[in-house]
């Protein structure tokens, strides 16, 4: 709608923690994160990531904003256990010719090692599948993400949309 702006800034502190704009409750995995040091957002800026998943259990990782530009983009790299990037994820805010704001998630699995590879290392003859799967699970996480940031900026004040 035009005029009406939704807060999707990706600091929003509560008791130390971190809110990635608040869709991470609306996928299947449970998720919270913490701020790592003071201060603002930040290019370089890091965060524990606190993830749980029926099938794999509950891990922790360490997270880097790689791409911060207010209101623009917020992409952070979590770090796999062999120091490089297991998966980045970005969310980036951009207006179509009419105006209409379009928001896009996205994600990329690797290049380093991540909990993904330990699942392959135990099944390797199952690869295909196990990555299959699980970037299925990527994609509805991502499209109930989305949902729940439009039904959220398209609410009425008085509605108050439930996260």
């Amino acid at each position: 709608r035009g005029g009406r702006g939704v807060e999707t800034g990706p600091w929003t502190r509560s008791q130390g923690h971190l809110g990635l704009p608040f869709a991470h409750r609306r996928g299947q995995e449970d998720a919270a994160a913490r701020v790592l040091q003071a201060g603002g957002p930040a290019l370089d800026a890091r965060f524990v990531g606190h993830s749980a998943h029926e099938a794999i259990g509950e891990w922790t990782t360490t997270c880097v904003v790689t791409q911060w530009d207010p209101g623009r983009v917020f992409e952070w790299t979590v770090l796999g256990t062999d120091g490089g990037p297991s998966s980045t994820w970005r969310f980036s805010l951009g207006e179509s010719d009419g105006g209409v704001v379009q928001l896009t998630q996205w994600f990329r699995m690797g290049p380093g090692r991540g909990g993904l590879n330990f699942a392959i290392d135990r099944m390797p003859d199952k690869e295909e599948r196990i990555v299959a799967k699980r970037l299925g699970e990527h994609r509805v996480n991502m499209e109930r993400n989305l949902q729940g940031i439009k039904e959220l900026a398209e609410a009425e004040p008085s509605e108050g949309v439930e996260s």
